[in-house]
């Protein structure tokens, strides 16, 4: 596997740091409002998440095909 690109390592590393950042303020919150946390921060980086990996794949598919 290649080493991954600029944009994609920035990628992971903003992903990284969201994560971290996401579990440190879970930590100091009780059950109920980490529920509420879950759905209003939780699912929508996660799908952003999900829209940028499947926008790299893409993007991938289309370089390569292009080749």
């Amino acid at each position: 596997m290649k080493r991954p690109n600029g944009w994609l390592r920035l990628w992971l590393v903003f992903c990284g740091v969201l994560g971290v950042f996401c579990g440190a303020v879970a930590w100091q919150v009780n059950a109920d409002e980490r529920l509420f946390m879950l759905w209003v921060w939780l699912v929508p980086c996660a799908s952003l998440y999900v829209l940028g990996w499947a926008f790299v794949w893409v993007v991938h598919g289309f370089k390569s095909h292009d080749q």
